[in-house]
């Protein structure tokens, strides 16, 4: 078993390219905090990555919940388009914004670009308090 994660867009396996090599590899999974403002930052082969707040307001709501997680997708959706890396943040929680579950997020977002068969031009990369060792 290996923990080694690629990053990046992936090219068809059916049709073999130099672009297939053309990934990152992390040794594994969990990343520091300046390692991820690389990925924020990053203009590798000419990649760029777009940041997905994960929160809503209190006061918005179960509605706010379900709506958020919609507009979460969609924008991911568009952001598939033009950037290689989106990054699923929870970085703007606090008393006034909730955070989705980076999981749920995650999996909804994940799905979502299946769907609209975006999933495999971008890499999808979890910001969260969330994780943690139990």
């Amino acid at each position: 078993m290996s923990l080694q994660c690629p990053i990046g867009p992936e090219a068809n396996i059916l049709e073999p390219s130099a672009r297939q090599v053309h990934r990152l590899w992390l040794k594994n999974p969990v990343v520091s905090i300046a390692d991820l403002e690389v990925f924020k930052q990053v203009n590798h082969r000419n990649w760029s990555s777009h940041v997905i707040d994960i929160t809503f307001p209190v006061e918005s709501g179960i509605e706010g919940f379900i709506k958020k997680l919609q507009e979460i997708c969609d924008e991911a959706n568009e952001a598939a388009s033009t950037n290689q890396i989106i990054i699923l943040s929870d970085r703007l929680a606090s008393k006034e914004r909730i955070p989705i579950s980076s999981l749920l997020a995650l999996g909804a977002t994940h799905h979502h670009l299946i769907e609209t068969r975006k999933r495999m031009k971008v890499a999808l990369i979890a910001e969260s308090a969330e994780a943690r060792e139990l």
